[in-house]
């Protein structure tokens, strides 16, 4: 494809996993046969971002805009399929799976005078709704009442992340 791919990409709620959403009207890439809305991004120019943060993958295509053509590596399948072909070919060989390439979360509670709680959650979850699904309270007295119900408009919903704070999405900081 030219430098100038006119492809939209998107991702997951966790802003990983960057994917193609839709293209420019008129652009080479909307009428490459090969290329499809949904193909997940695996590397540009050779240089692999399976799993990435979408912001991660700027500096590949501004580094690509450089030369006269990119070369895009696509799966054709959705996310789910990726991660779990991601996770397979890395357990075969008997690397360690990163946190953004597991599908489930695991996440400990730690409250005040209470033992831990362990909490189970597909990756790209809602923290407030899997804490108040698992009767954790993440709001200061009458704020339990009075609150966005996990709209992210108030600010009301308290949580300390102290351990992986680099897997959460932006959006939820």
């Amino acid at each position: 494809l030219s430098s100038n791919t006119g492809i939209q990409w998107g991702s997951d709620l966790s802003l990983r996993w960057p994917r193609i959403l839709g293209f420019d009207e008129g652009s080479e890439a909307a009428y490459n046969p090969e290329i499809s809305k949904g193909d997940q991004l695996v590397a540009v120019n050779g240089n692999v971002c399976v799993g990435a943060k979408l912001d991660e993958t700027i500096p590949l295509f501004s580094e690509a805009r450089m030369q006269p053509t990119v070369e895009l590596y696509l799966f054709k399948g959705d996310t789910n399929d990726l991660q779990d072909m991601v996770v397979a070919a890395a357990l075969k060989v008997g690397q360690e799976v990163s946190y953004a390439q597991q599908r489930v979360c695991t996440i400990t509670v730690q409250e005040d005078g209470k033992p831990d709680k362990l909490l189970t959650c597909e990756a790209g979850s809602n923290l407030r709704n899997v804490l108040i699904a698992n009767e954790v309270n993440p709001y200061r007295s009458l704020t339990r009442w009075t609150n966005c119900n996990g709209k992210q408009l108030c600010g009301t919903c308290i949580v300390d992340v102290e351990n992986g704070l680099n897997l959460c999405s932006m959006k939820s900081m």
